[in-house]
């Protein structure tokens, strides 16, 4: 018996979190649904499409001193608050690097990430996102191979521009 209210609790909270979490359509001036949209940051340019009020997608390419990453990204709308929209999300990039301390070869970087988007108009918007990303390279030298991976942390600062 002890266990059912348990339970009964736990689904009680997690439905009243669920609800309270999710982004709800927004009847607003910051709408996205929809959109194309430009990224653009440091050093990194994207291809940005908002499918619904809760969801977006967006290639990206980054490039900066002989390194390249080429990628996707997922984000889940989790709130819109005025101006301010929150986020979730994770990407997924194919990494490559030329002459970078006489190495070249590639790899790859999964990570996650929260942020969010300040709208400064219904088309322009400025967004940060921060999260930890796994990264594994590899190179191939003469004879002997280069293998290495780690966790690192990822910041990003940038503008969008929705059409």
């Amino acid at each position: 018996m002890r266990t059912m209210r348990y339970l009964a609790a736990t689904a009680l909270v997690a439905v009243s979190l669920q609800s309270g979490l999710t982004a709800q359509p927004t009847d607003t001036f910051y709408n996205t649904a929809g959109k194309l949209g430009i990224s653009a940051g440091y050093p990194y340019l994207g291809l940005r499409y908002d499918f619904t009020d809760l969801m977006a997608g967006e290639l990206r390419g980054a490039f900066d001193g002989g390194v390249a990453a080429i990628g996707y990204r997922q984000y889940f709308n989790i709130l819109q608050f005025f101006q301010l929209r929150v986020f979730a999300g994770g990407e997924a990039d194919y990494v490559m690097f030329n002459n970078v301390e006489e190495l070249t070869g590639g790899g790859f970087l999964v990570g996650l990430f929260g942020g969010g988007e300040f709208f400064v108009t219904d088309w322009f918007g400025v967004a940060m996102d921060f999260g930890p990303a796994y990264v594994i390279l590899g190179t191939d030298r003469d004879v002997t191979s280069y293998t290495a991976g780690g966790v690192e942390l990822i910041l990003n600062l940038g503008v969008n521009v929705y059409f």
